[in-house]
């Protein structure tokens, strides 16, 4: 697989992109966990995946936590 496409995330950029929250019901995550680092694909409702993100695994709970809040939405796990 060719890394080379993914958005680097940090808590800064995650800041602006938690700006303008997202208008949806459900987001669904795909994470691709490594120790050092997590890809993260993010798609909106039924809408067409996003691109990946690589990023470490702190700035992954700030991540995650921004989207939620900003959403309204509520948090669940489902293990595949």
């Amino acid at each position: 697989m060719n890394n080379t496409h993914h958005q680097p995330y940090t808590a800064d950029t995650g800041a602006a992109q938690a700006a303008s929250p997202p208008a949806c019901q459900q987001i669904k995550l795909a994470l691709d966990v490594h120790a050092a680092t997590i890809v993260v694909v993010r798609m909106l409702d039924g809408a067409k995946p996003q691109p990946p993100q690589t990023m470490k695994p702190a700035d992954f709970l700030v991540f995650g936590v921004k989207r939620l809040r900003s959403s309204g939405l509520r948090g669940q796990l489902c293990k595949l």
